[in-house]
């Protein structure tokens, strides 16, 4: 039995190779499509588990795929946007707790930028990438 699920584990990292894998705009469509199936099923609304079927398939598409250009290029783009959203929270939780300072998201390369509070509308140039942007403070 056991040399029987080496051959499989073996004979499935042959097939898998030079394809895309679980990536993670692989792993947010996966948990978008369980979240909109579980939607579906409780308010029973059959176009959410077609929604659902849908991001499956494309998941499913896209983790086989050997277009590993193109499929590296829709994660980094997922990747940028999910790295800016996450400094949005960041910044509006720092903006909530520090009194002192204004935290801003730099528009190019979404760092995080802090500036003292009651300055008015100033010019910000961010450290890492030198994009000067403007914000009120």
């Amino acid at each position: 039995m056991r040399n029987f699920l080496q051959q499989l584990a073996f004979r499935y990292m042959r097939f898998m190779q030079g394809r895309n894998g679980m990536d993670n705009y692989n792993r947010f469509l996966l948990m978008t499509a369980v979240v909109i199936s579980i939607c579906g099923y409780l308010f029973r609304l059959p176009f959410l588990v077609l929604l659902c079927d849908v991001l499956l398939l494309y998941t499913l598409y896209r983790s086989f795929s050997k277009n590993l250009v193109k499929r590296s290029l829709e994660n980094t783009s997922y990747m940028t946007i999910a790295n800016w959203i996450r400094h949005l929270f960041i910044a509006a939780k720092k903006n909530l707790k520090d009194k002192e300072y204004k935290y801003f998201v730099c528009p190019q390369c979404h760092q995080i930028v802090r500036v003292p509070r009651g300055h008015g509308k100033i010019e910000m140039h961010c450290p890492h990438c030198g994009k000067t942007f403007e914000g009120r403070s």
